[in-house]
Order: C-alpha cells, then sequence, then structure tokens
C-alpha cells in the first residue's frame, strides 16, 4: 500500500502545539501592554478636555474645563453620560 500525501504530512506535537498558543497570547498581551503605554493610561478616556486646559499655563490662559466651563461641562458630560455638573447646574439656575 503507497503512502498518501495526508500519510506523510506533519503534524504539530502537543507542545509545539502550546508554544505556538502562549507565543499567540504573549503577542496579544504586549499589544494591549503597548497601546496603553502610548494613550498614557490604562482604560478609557472620559474626559475629552485637553490636558494643557488644567495646567498653571492654561489656566492663566483662561482655556475652559468642565470644572469652569458650563460649555466644557457639557460636551464632557456626552462623552461620559454622566449627570450634571456643579457648574451646570448653577448655570441653569440663573435662566
Amino acid at each position: 500500500m503507497s503512502k498518501t500525501k495526508s500519510d506523510t504530512a506533519k503534524t504539530p506535537t502537543t507542545s509545539e502545539t502550546k508554544a505556538t498558543a502562549r507565543a499567540t497570547q504573549l503577542t496579544e498581551i504586549q499589544e494591549k501592554f503597548d497601546k496603553e503605554q502610548n494613550q498614557g493610561f490604562r482604560g478609557a478616556e472620559v474626559d475629552p478636555t485637553p490636558n494643557e486646559n488644567y495646567t498653571v499655563a492654561g489656566v492663566t490662559k483662561g482655556l475652559p474645563t468642565p470644572e469652569t466651563d458650563a460649555g466644557a461641562a457639557k460636551d464632557a458630560r456626552k462623552v461620559t453620560g454622566l449627570g450634571l455638573s456643579a457648574i451646570e447646574s448653577a448655570e441653569l439656575e440663573k435662566k
């Protein structure tokens, strides 16, 4: 009886299969870690306000933050889905 191509094809051993799975897992973990490192924090960004607005230079330039500007608070609320901030409540009371 002659051997067919499927009879002679090499199948991976258990250790080779485990090594391949481990390499795939390590690659996925490294990609997630690299993303967090590039982003600068873990998780999802919830405040669309540029970080510069919170610096001394940003504050002295009058750049808006959700804590000091009703428009910025409204933009942040749209992204986060949270309720009215104190600045927005005060703005509504003035009307």
